[in-house]
């Protein structure tokens, strides 16, 4: 019996045990090590923001899919690996040995490289903290005491979709109140990355919902309610997001000898892909209406939700 153990419920490891519930590989043991109970749809985030769905359904019940993929739930984290004993350790004081393991934890974000930025800015990574702060936001904002300046750093998809998810949430919570919203890019557009009609499109958006964008400039410092940009210049904002990507999760990890530059990997020649009507639904509240289709698509932007400049 061969064991593989899991550790981090990314959407990698999801998709692992997907495959071992639908096609279980004989004499492999399945071990899933994760401190949350269940994992998110990051393509299912901005829509969350918006409103459009409930946190159930956009997270993935990982301890009904380890049921289904007949996998042992390790609800702990992982703060050590021994590559030459082949162990893992965990948090609670659980040791697991392992014949393969796969590291799937998730990312952490570059705010971490900016001074001032973890003590004063709201990083989208890790989601599970995001999520807890914005959904604390949103009920401020019923109260009447949501932040009124936000400043998102991040002119990339994922800036530019959070930014106006966060806008179209609060002016349906608070339709009297004004906000502002600033979007900081240390590229000379949005959306460097697309193709120009995809980047001339959403500026004319941004620009429509009264969002101010300083292009070409990089945040070198964060201070409280303050973005402190190279070459001079800051925005104040009560609430500062940090959305420019993703980087690998740093972690002190125990190891008694270098990590080996190799990759193990387990293969299942019978793993070809089931049709998609025979693919069972993990999310915690299925929606026919809601749920997306397929595994990664995309959720539609909330600007296509509402006509330009209107939310």
């Amino acid at each position: 019996m061969k064991r593989l153990v899991l550790l981090g419920g990314g959407h990698s490891h999801v998709e692992v045990l997907r495959r071992f519930g639908t096609e279980p590989l004989t004499g492999t043991e399945l071990v899933l090590v994760s401190p949350y109970p269940d994992s998110p749809y990051s393509g299912m985030l901005p829509g969350w923001i918006a409103g459009h769905y409930t946190r159930d359904e956009c997270h993935i019940d990982l301890m009904r899919l380890t049921r289904f993929a007949n996998c042992r739930f390790a609800r702990s984290a992982c703060n050590g690996i021994n590559p030459e004993a082949r162990l893992v350790f965990c948090e609670d004081g659980t040791t697991l040995p392992y014949d393969v393991v796969s590291v799937d934890t998730g990312t952490r974000s570059p705010a971490f490289d900016t001074p001032g930025a973890p003590e004063h800015a709201l990083p989208v990574k890790p989601v599970e903290h995001f999520i807890s702060v914005w959904d604390e936001i949103c009920k401020r904002a019923v109260r009447g005491q949501a932040p009124r300046r936000i400043a998102v750093a991040g002119g990339g998809a994922a800036g530019v979709e959070m930014l106006l998810a966060m806008q179209y949430r609060l002016r349906k919570l608070a339709p009297l109140a004004e906000f502002s919203f600033d979007l900081v890019s240390d590229t000379g557009s949005i959306l460097a990355t697309h193709n120009i009609k995809v980047r001339t499109i959403f500026t004319r958006v941004l620009e429509q919902r009264g969002v101010t964008l300083h292009l070409g400039r990089t945040v070198e410092r964060v201070d409280r309610c303050r973005l402190r940009l190279r070459g001079g210049g800051s925005i104040e904002a009560d609430t500062i997001v940090w959305a420019t990507g993703a980087s690998a999760p740093f972690r002190r990890v125990r190891t008694c000898a270098s990590l080996r530059r190799r990759k193990p990997s387990i293969s299942n020649p019978r793993s070809r892909a089931s049709s998609a009507s025979a693919r069972p639904s993990f999310f915690r509240k299925a929606s026919r209406s809601k749920q997306p289709r397929r595994w990664r698509q995309q959720t539609p932007s909330p600007s296509t939700r509402s006509p330009a400049g209107k939310s």
